[in-house]
């Protein structure tokens, strides 16, 4: 038996050894595979570190950072916990790990392929023999076996190859899908940490401006005792304070709301985690940069782009597989097989065989589905390509839109520093003259809302500065940890 398997290694090694070479040489150079687009390294990068941190399983000891001291949750402890908890985000990880395996798949195709069989019977035969007039017959049962070692390599298999690059494009793009999800789970966050802030903020502009008409409405009631005031200067003051009332407790509901949706974005925390987050206030402090630049980034590292880049990577490799359908194809073959049968015929005898040789398949007619094919694949190359140059165009339209907006609530922002700081010195000074006697109290009720009506539309332009930045950094595909940190020191004032 040592014998048999020392023969059958020497006979196989060498033809191993040949297909090793042949697999070598058809396996695509390291340059050949390899992406020239930094930004995509720079993804799939980024993605084995978020996936390496996930099989952490980070969540417990997130939780106990948010409330084991009381802390304030900070921007990214709520995405390292949106991360841990968001079903979608863990739908795409899975998703990625899938479609990483289209390489070895596509790999494979190109390399040797082995394969074993092997039977083994306990067989009847019955025999009939005539002799003159005599018939004679005899039953005998016996033992079969047979096994066979098959090894093929493709020498020349354009089809195979293009299969690879094909599962390469398909890998490309799904690293591309996953930092796109990323993109959009932390968008999800900082869209409720951000109504979170804004909900906190006009609360409490609107719970001032109940106490300001709170306290003029005492005042007018005193005056009114005293004869200095009318019964319809109290009733409009009691109007407009039971109107201030009722929206600061749809304001408390807004931010009770705002807080759960924040909860449930970041894996269902403590909603009294959130109940501490304030606005720090002042000028958020976001970059501008230049259209330029951002147009430059945009293209080289959007999602967008990529994606669409990705697709006609597919439909060229598409091209190639139609196009490897129709030529040649040339394999290397080797085989060992052993067959011992005690039949009749072959009684003690055991048949040991090699073969080693080449096979060639020739497509010679198809009914014209071949041309078919090319063509078909043709034109979804044409398709493709015309797909890349419209989402060249509509990013760098997006960009432009985005960095205008961007530049425009920056402006408003800045702007209403100053109207903001009049209406409030407007509001002070109506208030010392009407204590003094020289102003009307309708002149007061008129500077205390227009001071609450800019308060709010000053918030409301502050915070769609923000959207604003993070949709910028979306479109250029830089939604990553600088991002939230940047966003999570101008809300924290540091």
């Amino acid at each position: 038996m040592i014998h048999r398997r020392t023969r059958l290694r020497h006979a196989i090694q060498p033809i191993y050894s040949g297909a090793l070479l042949c697999a070598l040489w058809m396996a695509p150079a390291a340059a050949a595979v390899a992406s020239s687009d930094a930004a995509l390294s720079r993804f799939k990068l980024e993605n084995d570190l978020r996936i390496s941190e996930s099989t952490a399983k980070p969540t417990e000891a997130s939780q106990s950072d948010l409330q084991g001291e009381g802390e304030v949750p900070s921007l990214m402890t709520l995405v390292k916990m949106a991360e841990a908890n968001d079903p979608s985000y863990h739908a795409a990880q899975a998703g990625l790990a899938a479609a990483r395996e289209f390489k070895t798949i596509g790999r494979a195709s190109m390399l040797p392929v082995m394969q074993a069989s092997g039977s083994s019977s306990r067989n009847r035969q019955d025999r009939e023999i005539q002799q003159g007039s005599q018939r004679l017959s005899d039953r005998r049962f016996y033992n079969a076996f047979s096994a066979n070692l098959q090894l093929r390599q493709p020498i020349y298999a354009p089809e195979a190859r293009a299969r690879f690059d094909e599962a390469v494009a398909l890998s490309n793009e799904a690293e591309v899908a996953f930092v796109d999800e990323f993109a959009n789970m932390v968008i999800r966050v900082v869209d409720a940490y951000l109504q979170v802030f804004m909900t906190a903020t006009q609360l409490d502009v609107l719970t001032r401006s109940r106490n300001d008409f709170k306290d003029l409405l005492d005042s007018a009631e005193r005056r009114f005792e005293g004869g200095e005031s009318t019964r319809l200067e109290i009733l409009d003051l009691r109007a407009r304070y039971q109107r201030e009332a009722v929206q600061v407790k749809a304001a408390e509901n807004a931010h009770r709301s705002a807080i759960a949706m924040l909860s449930s974005v970041v894996g269902g925390v403590d909603q009294a985690s959130f109940e501490r987050l304030q606005d720090a206030g002042g000028p958020l402090k976001l970059s501008r940069g230049s259209i330029e630049g951002w147009t430059n980034i945009a293209r080289r590292s959007s999602t967008q782009l990529l994606a669409a880049e990705s697709a006609v990577a597919q439909a060229e490799a598409g091209l190639g597989r139609a196009k490897g359908a129709t030529l040649p194809r040339l394999d290397a073959l080797a085989s060992f097989g052993v067959n011992d049968s005690d039949s009749v015929n072959t009684v003690d005898q055991r048949f040991e065989t090699g073969s080693l040789g080449l096979q060639l398949s020739v497509p010679i007619f198809s009914s014209g589905a071949g041309r078919a094919g090319v063509r078909q694949a043709e034109a979804y190359v044409v398709e493709a390509k015309a797909q890349y140059e419209a989402a060249q165009l509509e990013l760098d339209q997006s960009v432009r839109e985005a960095y205008d907006q961007f530049i425009s609530v920056i402006e408003q922002e800045r702007a209403m520093v100053a109207v903001k700081q009049s209406a409030e010195a407007s509001s002070e000074a109506a208030d010392r003259g009407y204590k003094a006697g020289v102003q009307a109290m309708m002149d007061v009720i008129a500077a205390k809302s227009l001071e609450r009506e800019v308060a709010l539309e000053a918030l409301e332009v502050r915070y769609e500065s923000a959207r604003a930045f993070v949709v910028l950094h979306q479109l250029a595909g830089q939604v990553d940890e600088e991002l939230i940190k940047t966003l999570s020191s101008a809300l924290s004032g540091n």
